[in-house]
């Protein structure tokens, strides 16, 4: 009885805290002037620059995605296969990235590429080369060294919960590296990496900080520029914000539902009641 009113307690919680809001958005994209508008809201979005704000969300979220997993999969093996594991500061260190602000990390990247900056101070025969860091791929890197550790902290724990046996098992069968690699690591830790992937797309569309100062300067928005943009400047148009709010609201549902799908499908569990010691490949010095 207790634990069914708690359950209760929570849901009620729940809903006060988050459907509330996303209700109150959801009626100011549809509801205006106490009218049903919904044909304002499409035409809203179908505007020709409302999609491309659309199309530069999606494709910024999937592009920092890709050089996150880039950045953090090496990284993972790396800190649990090498000895480099034993290390245990450079977990600190590594999530260093993460804890500093988006906007502080742009404007410092801003400062150091930027012309006449410190990177052509101490660079000059590169000329004008770091001023193209200004760019929709300069967003993307900058995102990318923020948020990798989301994926790297989800693959490392992974690949520590894979047991040396499974591979060793596979090298007596006379598996190849590259085929351990595809046929038992990568699908026991693919559920992992889509939780990570998944934090960092929605991490990576919902950001301020870094469109706000790169992305102006080149003219890329996204949607979270816009609804500020209709929210604080003039003339305010709340609707539009609101619409827009709705709309990335249900984009990253739609990725969360595809992720749980494609887990549910690609998902392995390790069964066995034995405990099994980690994986552990020594690296040695290139002659």
């Amino acid at each position: 009885m207790k634990s069914k009113s708690l359950v209760s307690l929570v849901l009620i919680v729940l809903v006060v805290l988050i459907l509330v809001p996303l209700s109150f958005i959801l009626s100011r994209a549809l509801y205006s002037g106490g009218e049903f508008h919904l044909v304002s809201a499409w035409e809203t979005l179908t505007n020709a620059n409302n999609l491309q704000t659309i199309a530069n969300t999606l494709v910024l979220g999937f592009a920092v995605v890709l050089c996150s997993t880039v950045i953090a999969l090496p990284l993972a093996f790396f800190t649990a296969r090498t000895q480099i594991a034993r290390c245990k500061w450079l977990d600190i260190v590594l999530m260093i990235p993460f804890m500093t602000p988006p906007y502080i990390a742009s404007m410092g990247w801003i400062f150091f590429t930027q012309r006449r900056g410190l990177f052509q101070q101490l660079f000059p025969w590169t000329g004008e080369f770091s001023e193209g860091f200004i760019s929709f791929w300069g967003i993307v890197l900058i995102m990318s060294f923020h948020l990798f550790p989301f994926i790297l902290t989800i693959l490392k724990n992974a690949l520590l919960n894979v047991g040396a046996s499974l591979e060793e098992s596979a090298s007596v069968f006379g598996a190849s590296p590259l085929y351990k690699l595809r046929r038992v690591t990568l699908p026991l830790i693919t559920g992992n990496y889509l939780i990570g992937a998944l934090l960092v797309f929605v991490k990576a569309v919902s950001e301020f900080g870094t469109p706000a100062t790169i992305g102006r300067r080149i003219g890329f928005n996204v949607f979270v520029t816009e609804i500020h943009h209709s929210a604080t400047i003039a003339p305010i148009d709340f609707s539009k914000a609101a619409t827009l709010s709705s709309l990335l609201i249900f984009i990253c549902c739609m990725v969360w539902f595809v992720q749980n799908h494609v887990t549910a499908k690609t998902s392995y569990k390790l069964v066995g009641a034995k405990g099994s010691r980690p994986y552990e490949r020594r690296l040695t010095p290139l002659k």
